[in-house]
């Protein structure tokens, strides 16, 4: 990242702004621009957010929902699998 919290190559700011870019361009065409690096990476997996994908018709009673509840679809879903696990974990 620059100093102004862009990406030094894509020139994107947030995560969005830098998969469209390498969505649409390679990293051979950037090597001179690359940096070696040594030492291990470590990250938190719990502050990385997963996609799941759903089948069609829930995600649509899910919208559907969410909307009438007044909460956005990512809450509603995210609500509804914490309680099915623990319903599961409670057997």
């Amino acid at each position: 990242m620059t100093e102004e919290g862009r990406a030094s190559i894509s020139g994107g700011v947030t995560p969005e702004e830098i998969g469209e870019f390498w969505d649409t361009h390679d990293l051979s065409d950037y090597l001179d621009r690359t940096k070696d690096v040594t030492g291990q990476f470590e990250f938190d997996i719990h502050s990385v957010r997963h996609l799941v994908a759903l089948d069609p018709q829930v995600l649509q009673q899910a919208i559907v929902s969410a909307r009438e509840q007044g909460i956005t679809v990512q809450t509603l879903v995210n609500l509804a699998v914490r309680d099915a696990l623990t319903r599961l974990s409670a057997r």
